[in-house]
């Protein structure tokens, strides 16, 4: 059996990736107290979220770590439905289920915002 050549995230690479999250979701918090319905620039955010999360996922990060009950639901629903999916062992494999996960959630968005 192959061992992925990523086999754990890094402390710095973590860092880096939930702090981008941290980031996006009080931009997107903001933006919720000023709409009150999700727009399609949000849906970049949403995106950029999803792409973070599953590149977390791909490279190893335990749930733990990014799973958090102190965060908007979308995010937890981003989180968990990575979880859901498959860790891929070569670094293709890893970019087209990052690029797929987070595709899927910017569509989901856009339909929901009805744009």
């Amino acid at each position: 059996m192959k061992r992925s050549r990523v086999s754990s995230i890094s402390k710095p690479t973590f860092v880096a990736i939930t702090t981008s999250i941290v980031a996006i979701l009080t931009s997107i918090a903001i933006a919720s107290l000023v709409h009150a319905e999700e727009t399609p620039s949000q849906c970049d955010d949403v995106q950029e979220v999803a792409r973070l999360v599953m590149e977390a996922r791909q490279l190893g990060a335990p749930l733990a770590e990014i799973y958090s009950e102190d965060v908007p639901e979308i995010m937890r629903v981003i989180v968990l439905s990575a979880w859901r999916e498959r860790v891929y062992s070569t670094e293709t494999g890893q970019a087209m289920a990052i690029g797929t996960f987070a595709d899927a959630w910017k569509a989901q968005c856009i339909k929901e915002v009805g744009v």
